[in-house]
């Protein structure tokens, strides 16, 4: 169930937290932490143990793709679906974020964008994060519920 969901949003502008926590909570998720770094994104993976992090490409000090890369070397970070976004038009931005270890990565211009309503918002949001999570077998979220079988243990 997505109330079991755990979720990590990481951005560095307040906005684009604001927004994604609004549009996660639309689509029905309500276990939404927030960082506002990549540092700080590997205290709270590390702390939290979020089933999927939501994480910007450019952050202070410590950039989306380096704080993805050291959480994947952790045993927990192999257990949990990592997302890039970015509001940026370089083509190379998703290429880094796979080379990184991310599961998928989009524009953000993608979901905010939509027009009408919260509910396009939250159910293209979804879809992204069903994706990702479909990969894993999450702790406290049914077998199968994003698409994932329960013999998968994260990455390998």
């Amino acid at each position: 169930m997505k109330e079991n969901v755990k979720i990590l949003l990481v951005d560095n502008e307040d906005i684009y937290r604001i927004q994604f926590t609004e549009i996660f909570r639309g689509a029905g998720y309500s276990q939404i932490q927030e960082a506002a770094s990549g540092k700080e994104a590997i205290a709270a993976a590390r702390d939290y143990k979020p089933h999927l992090i939501l994480m910007d490409t450019t952050m202070d000090g410590m950039n989306g793709y380096h704080a993805c890369e050291h959480i994947r070397q952790e045993e927990y970070g192999k257990k949990m679906a990592i997302v890039g976004m970015s509001d940026s038009g370089d083509p190379n931005i998703q290429p880094r974020w796979e080379a990184a270890g991310a599961d998928a990565f989009f524009k953000k211009q993608v979901v905010l964008e939509l027009p009408g309503s919260l509910d396009a918002k939250a159910q293209a949001l979804d879809t992204i994060v069903q994706a990702a999570l479909g990969k894993y077998s999450l702790a406290g979220v049914p077998a199968g519920q994003y698409g994932g079988a329960g013999p998968q243990q994260g990455r390998q």
